[in-house]
């Protein structure tokens, strides 16, 4: 059995529309992890760029607005493509790290409650993109 899937939703729309930025953009929530000094011998990573968007614009979703999107878990459930293409390796990982990482003290609700279990619920789905995401090495696709 196919599973449906949902083209007129209001997280599609998100996902292939974006966000108007207002007049300050203060999209940025998503929180930023500190990394640990990179051993000996090991070149420290630099930082990807991030685009500065102004007022008018449109901004694509962070991952914390679409997971609070009411339809997230059923449009991970349907099928949904473009979800599939937002959630990509990196977004994973994040995910990953808002179920293992503890909050901070002064974290609000939706960072300490919400957005764990909803990660732990796309874990728990068993929706095969969302395992290839993590999984799958792009160098060895073809042999899955």
């Amino acid at each position: 059995m196919t599973p449906m899937v949902s083209t007129s939703g209001t997280l599609t729309k998100l996902l292939s529309v974006g966000i108007l930025v207002d007049e300050v953009d203060s999209s940025d929530s998503d929180q930023e992890l500190v990394a640990a000094k990179p051993a000996e011998g090991v070149e420290e990573q630099k930082e990807p760029v991030k685009k500065k968007y102004k007022a008018g614009e449109m901004r694509p979703p962070t991952l914390q607005e679409v997971i609070l999107d009411p339809e997230f878990l059923d449009e991970l459930r349907g099928g949904n493509e473009a979800l599939y293409k937002f959630l990509d390796y990196d977004k994973m990982f994040k995910m990953v790290d808002y179920l293992i990482l503890e909050p901070g003290f002064h974290d609000s609700p939706t960072r300490c409650f919400q957005i764990p279990f909803t990660a732990c619920e796309v874990f728990c789905s068993d929706a095969q993109p969302v395992m290839d995401a993590l999984f799958v090495d792009e160098g060895n696709a073809e042999m899955s």
